[in-house]
């Protein structure tokens, strides 16, 4: 299942110290969400991924909220800074808000998503001195700020009895309509569903891939006898999600486990309850599917190869069909299945300890040759692993890639417990340099004599933070703890991730 271990290093943050010296940071948190539209087969009831539903459903996909008005030089209607007006705020661990240019309008209309699109409210953001509140579409709105800026904020809920708190620093913006994209902003909740394929009867090296999907969240699992009642994963405020339940009736080489023929297939609306198991049948008759040959080339860059390839639903829904140890040229069969289109990715390395690489294509069809080149993730550099005594003032460096665009920086705090939040920091920056920023002033702070570990990270080749910030936001749809898509795709892209550090705060 997609979600049963989205937060692997989230487990043991068991344990603030009493001490309460700080790094000046403020309060954090996370959240995600996928696209819209019925599926051919789903029974008209009303609960379509497409419809907008009590979980803050996305009623403009993080949509630009303001015209993002000219800057500098940039030429009217363009949502960017101006091309000729690089932050004069230095490098390194400088910035923050540089520049003393006053841009034609000052006011910043932003808009804040989670990785699914979910329109978050009720978030404080800060920039500079003024700290404001989301509305009810996610939206917000600072007057008076300089032609560069940073913008924090600061996401808390709980979850597994534990409160989490995600802060995000943008930093170096100066678009008028920032899109800002958190990993996690929702709660993550479960129901079981009960499920049923009746008349099924398993032959050897058969089964049912199935998995539930829609704007809230994606769940994928396997049933291998007549019935089976897994959870249901999802994102919201609310204790019920709507979605689709996609079922495929396929075979299976007994040895390398890769599909060799498809019998039938079928989708049904489902609704997700925290408070019941939802029940559904679903009628799958032994035939033949249509399939053909998926053909592609990988160029690596490292090792631990492996190759993932998906049927990818309209209404979202994403079913994994191959997890292969990865081959430079490969051929998977696939099939073609009432809107949907395939999607793969060819990854490096290990997502959990280690460092990682991703390249995903999407939207392909069955008969596709896909070329993909693993992108190299950066290198930390500083401070040394296990580092005591590290400060406000302390510079965190770590090697550029030619892939990278923007980075997103991780602090998390190990140390945490049940009387005190788990914390963590992103900062999205394009300086390969930094120390760790304040996040909403007076908010959460990260505590001395504590263990925090960090990484980086890059979501594509992005020209700036700017385009980062751009309508329906930029961050790759990737877990932290495996080659596995938990977000809205986003018509292919790379994702890297560096290696593990840890340090300590100083008292």
């Amino acid at each position: 299942m997609s979600h049963a271990f989205r937060l692997p290093h989230l487990f043991w943050l068991l344990g603030l110290g009493a001490c309460t010296s700080v790094l000046g940071i403020d309060d954090l948190h996370d959240g995600p969400r996928p696209g819209s539209g019925g599926d051919e087969n789903t029974a008209a009831t009303g609960n379509d991924a497409g419809q907008s539903n009590a979980t803050a459903g996305k009623t403009n996909n993080g949509g630009k909220t303001g015209n993002g008005g000219t800057l500098g030089e940039s030429g009217a209607g363009n949502p960017m800074a101006g091309t000729g007006n690089e932050p004069s705020g230095g490098t390194g661990a400088e910035g923050g808000e540089g520049g003393a240019l006053n841009p034609e309008d000052p006011t910043v209309r932003g808009h804040l998503i989670d990785i699914w699109g979910h329109e978050l409210a009720d978030v404080p953001v800060q920039i500079g001195d003024t700290l404001t509140t989301t509305d009810a579409n996610g939206a917000f709105v600072i007057e008076n700020v300089p032609a560069i800026y940073d913008v924090s904020f600061d996401i808390e809920f709980d979850l597994n009895i534990q409160h989490r708190s995600f802060g995000w620093v943008y930093q170096g913006l100066t678009r008028r309509d920032p899109t800002l994209q958190a990993k996690w902003g929702l709660p993550l909740r479960s129901g079981q569903a009960e499920f049923a394929a009746p008349g099924v009867t398993f032959a050897a090296d058969e089964k049912i891939s199935l998995t539930i999907g829609g704007v809230d969240g994606n769940t994928d699992t396997t049933l291998s006898e007549g019935g089976y009642t897994p959870y249901g994963y999802w994102e919201g405020n609310e204790p019920t999600s709507s979605g689709v339940a996609h079922a495929l009736y396929w075979h299976y080489d007994h040895d390398t486990e890769l599909p060799t023929a498809y019998y039938g297939y079928t989708s049904s609306s489902i609704l997700l309850n925290e408070n019941e198991t939802a029940k559904l049948a679903l009628t799958l008759t032994k035939g033949s599917i249509t399939a053909g040959n998926l053909l592609g080339t990988v160029t690596p860059t490292g090792s631990d190869r492996s190759d993932q390839v998906w049927v990818h639903f309209t209404n979202g829904a994403l079913m994994r069909l191959i997890n292969a140890t990865g081959a430079n040229t490969f051929s998977y069969l696939v099939p073609t299945l009432p809107k949907s289109s395939i999607t793969v990715a060819a990854s490096e390395g290990d997502p959990y300890w280690g460092e990682c690489g991703i390249v995903v294509a999407d939207g392909l069809a069955a008969s596709s040759k896909p070329a993909l080149t693993i992108p190299k993730p950066v290198k930390l550099t500083a401070p040394a692993d296990d580092s005591d005594g590290v400060t406000a003032a302390t510079v965190f460096s770590f090697s550029t890639s030619a892939n990278a665009g923007p980075y997103v920086v991780q602090f998390t705090n190990v140390d945490a417990s049940n009387d005190a939040p788990f914390q963590t920091i992103f900062v999205v920056t394009a300086k390969s340099q930094l120390s760790i920023p304040p996040v909403i002033g007076g908010g959460m702070k990260l505590k001395a004599n504590n263990l925090i570990e960090w990484r980086v990270a890059t979501h594509g080749k992005h020209a700036n933070v700017d385009e980062m910030a751009g309508p329906g936001g930029g961050l790759q749809p990737f877990a932290d703890y495996d080659i596995a898509i938990d977000g809205i795709v986003r018509d292919g892209g790379e994702f890297t991730m560096s290696s593990w550090r840890h340090f300590m705060i100083a008292p």
